[in-house]
């Protein structure tokens, strides 16, 4: 019998909390996480030291005050970014452009 409550209660909890947060965002007391600002000529310098392998991607990580995994998508966002034209010469790519 209180495994069926159980269940119930947590079927339901996904349901409370997005209503909580509709209530919160019309009243303007919830903006979710603030998005973190990078400066993009760091963020360059310290690209191009990556590729060269004078860092790794902890060091990069730390440097930027981001965490391995966000490293990981912004690189990824960097690498499928339209900003950037790819120029192919003798099996090598330059990245062209700015993030």
């Amino acid at each position: 019998m209180l495994g069926a409550i159980y269940e119930f209660e947590r079927a339901n909890l996904p349901e409370r909390q997005r209503e909580g947060i509709a209530i919160d965002v019309e009243a303007g007391k919830y903006k979710g996480r603030q998005v973190k600002k990078i400066d993009e000529k760091t963020f360059d310098k310290l690209y191009a030291q990556y590729q060269s392998r004078e860092i790794n991607k902890v060091q990069f990580a730390k440097a930027l005050s981001v965490s391995r995994p966000t490293l990981d998508k912004l690189l990824k966002d960097r690498k499928n970014s339209p900003k950037y034209l790819l120029n192919i010469k003798a099996s090598s790519i330059i990245l062209v452009g700015f993030f």
